[in-house]
């Protein structure tokens, strides 16, 4: 499995593995991966009371000349699944404190309450990722699989880099931002 890195809650995968099968898993995965976005998005977001946000989801095949069927896959098919849209904080600033110095108690709690929603969200792909391939593994979900670094295991890489940026804006330290 490769996963090219794109932008924001964005992921490409080139399907090493020539079989119907493992293609019919790899778009399973991606479809759970995307689906906890979206998810995380619409639930989390309305469960803690911050604004809707319009998101898209599209999961396209790069190779042009490919017409999708639920049971065709050329020989080496390179997808490219993404959320557009989905993110409270459109702009990251480059200090959390610098952006809220001028906003009342509420604003800043506010402002945080997104902030750490946009990362919930950005996490929430790889997470529900991991939980259907231990689901199909016949495996619990376990405390080894919910370790940051191993969400690259399952499409997460891009979505961890834009979590260390938000990380960044959000901690000095890094000691502290490594623990958080």
């Amino acid at each position: 499995m490769r996963y090219l890195i794109r932008n924001s809650m964005n992921r490409s995968h080139n399907l090493e593995n020539k079989t119907q099968l493992a293609h019919q898993e790899v778009s399973r995965k991606i479809a759970v991966h995307e689906a906890g976005h979206a998810a995380a998005i619409y639930l989390g977001n309305q469960q803690k009371g911050l604004p809707p946000v319009f998101f898209q989801i599209f999961i396209d095949p790069l190779n042009k000349d490919f017409q999708s069927s639920e049971f065709s896959a050329p020989p080496s098919a390179h997808y490219i699944a993404k959320v557009e849209g989905g993110r409270l904080i459109h702009t990251l600033p480059s200090s959390l404190d610098e952006v809220t110095k001028d906003f009342s108690t509420e604003q800043k709690h506010t402002y945080q309450h997104a902030f750490e929603a946009d990362i919930i969200n950005l996490l929430a792909g790889p997470l529900a990722e991991a939980r259907y391939v231990a689901l199909c593994d016949n495996e619990p979900i376990n405390p080894a699989l919910l370790k940051v670094n191993a969400l690259q295991n399952y499409g997460g890489s891009s979505d961890l880099e834009i979590v260390n940026e938000y990380l960044e804006c959000f901690i000095d330290s890094d000691e502290l931002r490594e623990k958080k």
